[in-house]
């Protein structure tokens, strides 16, 4: 026999408490971020819940000759399991819920639904999409920030299901949505595991990019059929990873190995150096240098290096400039910039894109965007002022470019007085142009930036178009808050 209705009902009516000494002697920054992370954790799980329905409830099946694992779990041994997770992650936020004296959901209503042989599918449906709405406002009107949390991980959570056709799946990476999860992302980043959010951030504009040559080459029926198994499991697997690095189940510099670190580091050394190379240039610090270096010079070979080096430390230090001054500043640059280095290492170790039916030429082509801006952008000179030869991009590389810039919104198409088509750069496709070559950290920070204002009539929604919309759709609004998502 199954779970009885009143047996359900007892389940789901313990009301949730946090223990309040236990987080009394967590920091509050780390309680937040604790809270953050469950937030983001919880939005998934309500989207699978949505996604899957809540199957009515069968018979306890006999038992098997071995134990099952979740993933011989039945539909609605499954939907249990996931009413479970949420009533866990709500009980982890209850405390910081009731601290603001509001009510902590919980999953009654859910479980009464799905134990109620009379309710169809649609209305089973229609209770989760409540029960989504409740959690919402009270995570938003707690912190606003657990309800961004909340919103990202339902939005990533319905990015990464499994496609239906190309169009839809493209439509999952328009300009508008991605910058409205690269807003929650970025709004979260300090609350969300090391290097997550950065990771993430790298990988959904390749993927942006990805499904920006996609929808410019669709494919025929038979390449998507053909297509379709691994890129669901790609998908699949994206989201599975991304999901375990934000929610903190994973970290994401277990992804790197000893290779991702020695080239992390390397790329650091790179850019302290070209950090410092202006520097040297001013005068003010190279004649200085010079000096400092002629004086040695003249020390070793008058024999009297051991003067001249104290009189330089000693100069030196008149100045404030002293080994501990040095060593601060060392350590000032240092932190920042290998935490962007390895951000990005892990941004290339967490994404998996599908090789058909596009691919992407080179996981870091989208580095070169300026290259390709600022060759659009340079006006025709005399036949004889030839430019100074530059290596070009290969064909392939400047197509996908093109691609993604026109759908990104850095190029847009226009006419020239006789008709000609032609393509321009906007705004932020003059922003990013600026950005000189071979600074390929600044144009890693500038593609996970905000990209200003949306285009006009743009859906301030995260939530994925899912073709037929019913009347219990989720079209909650995200760009603007946590609330407003992106559809």
């Amino acid at each position: 026999m199954g779970e009885t209705q009143a047996t359900i009902t007892a389940q789901a009516t313990i009301v949730p408490r946090a223990t309040t000494a236990a987080q009394a002697s967590v920091p509050a920054g780390a309680l937040l971020a604790t809270e953050v992370q469950v937030s983001f954790a919880l939005g998934w799980t309500m989207a699978d819940l949505y996604e899957h329905g809540l199957p009515a409830q069968a018979h306890a099946p006999s038992p098997r000759e071995h134990l099952p694992g979740i993933g011989a779990l039945s539909p609605s041994q499954r939907a249990l399991l996931r009413l479970d997770q949420i009533d866990a992650d709500l009980a982890l936020l209850a405390h910081a819920i009731e601290a603001r004296n509001l009510r902590v959901p919980m999953s009654t209503d859910m479980r009464t639904a799905q134990a109620d042989r009379t309710m169809s599918p649609e209305e089973r449906k229609a209770t989760v999409y409540a029960v989504h709405l409740q959690v919402l406002r009270t995570l938003t009107a707690t912190d606003r920030r657990l309800g961004i949390a909340y919103g990202l991980g339902r939005a990533l959570a319905e990015t990464f299901r499994p496609a239906h056709d190309p169009e839809e799946l493209a439509e999952r990476f328009t300009r508008e949505r991605v910058d409205i999860l690269r807003g929650w992302l970025n709004d979260s980043a300090s609350s969300l595991p090391a290097h997550g959010a950065k990771a993430v951030l790298a990988g959904l504009v390749r993927w942006e990019a990805w499904a920006a040559n996609l929808r410019v080459q669709p494919p025929g029926e038979e390449q998507w059929v053909q297509a379709s198994i691994s890129l669901n499991a790609t998908l699949r697997r994206q989201g599975e990873l991304w999901r375990a690095v934000l929610s903190g189940e994973k970290a994401a510099g277990d992804m790197l190995s000893v290779d991702s670190y020695l080239k992390a580091a390397e790329a650091m050394a790179q850019r302290a150096l070209a950090l410092l190379r202006p520097l040297v240039r001013r005068p003010a610090v190279y004649v200085p240098l010079l000096l400092a270096v002629g004086l040695l010079a003249w020390g070793i070979a008058s024999g009297g290096a051991s003067q001249v080096v104290g009189g330089v430390i000693a100069a030196a230090a008149a100045l404030g400039i002293t080994g501990a001054t040095a060593q601060k500043l060392g350590e000032a640059l240092e932190k920042p910039l290998w935490g962007a280095e390895v951000d990005a290492a892990a941004g290339e170790a967490l994404t998996y894109l599908p090789l058909a039916p596009v691919s992407e030429p080179r996981a870091d082509v989208l580095l070169d965007a300026p290259r390709l801006l600022h060759e659009i952008d340079l006006p025709p000179r005399p036949a004889l002022r030839p430019r100074r030869p530059q290596r070009s991009l290969p064909p392939r590389e400047r197509e996908y470019l093109r691609n993604w810039a026109l759908e990104a919104g850095y190029l847009e198409s226009s006419t020239d007085g006789q008709g000609t088509a032609a393509v321009r750069l906007t705004l932020e496709g003059r922003r990013l142009a600026a950005i000189p070559t071979g600074e390929r950290g600044s144009v890693r920070a500038a593609l996970g930036a905000g990209r200003g204002i949306a285009a006009p009539g743009a859906p301030e929604d995260a939530t994925p178009p899912q073709g037929q919309q019913d009347e219990h759709s989720n079209t909650t609004t995200a760009s603007a808050g946590p609330g407003e998502e992106a559809s």
